[in-house]
């Protein structure tokens, strides 16, 4: 039987990133649309920021920081080389991990069962029709 991974390993298998880190060089451009709102947070260069329905222009440097509601398209553009990273929302973060954590449960469920049956001392048939009853 395979031994469990640590609790740190867990972690590090089961929690995603709450955010992502990008880089442009300069002149580069990205664009994004999610369904949730996210902060863009600029760590290096000078970003132009433009949101669809939205007639202001954004000019972000270092430290500085942008919420971006959800379902616009937002276009990025890097004045100079730059780094920035998305970060979505506390309650979506929150639900986004919940749901990558329960299907990673749920494939190392799946994984032991099979281990298990394989060391069962009679039929897998027979483990399935007395786990169906």
């Amino acid at each position: 039987m395979m031994p469990l991974p640590s609790h740190r390993e867990m972690e590090a298998i089961m929690l995603p990133p709450l955010f992502t880190t990008h880089e442009l060089a300069a002149g580069a451009v990205t664009s994004d649309i999610r369904h949730h709102a996210r902060t863009l947070s600029c760590q290096q260069g000078q970003l132009w920021v433009t949101l669809s329905e939205d007639k202001t222009d954004y000019f972000l440097e270092a430290g500085m920081s942008l919420v971006l509601s959800p379902d616009k398209l937002c276009v990025i553009e890097a004045a100079s080389l730059s780094r920035f990273t998305l970060t979505p929302d506390r309650k979506e973060a929150r639900f986004q991990r919940a749901i990558s954590l329960l299907q990673k449960l749920r494939g190392l469920l799946r994984m032991h069962t099979s281990t298990m049956r394989s060391h069962l001392p009679i039929s897998p048939t027979l483990f399935d029709a007395t786990r169906k009853s």
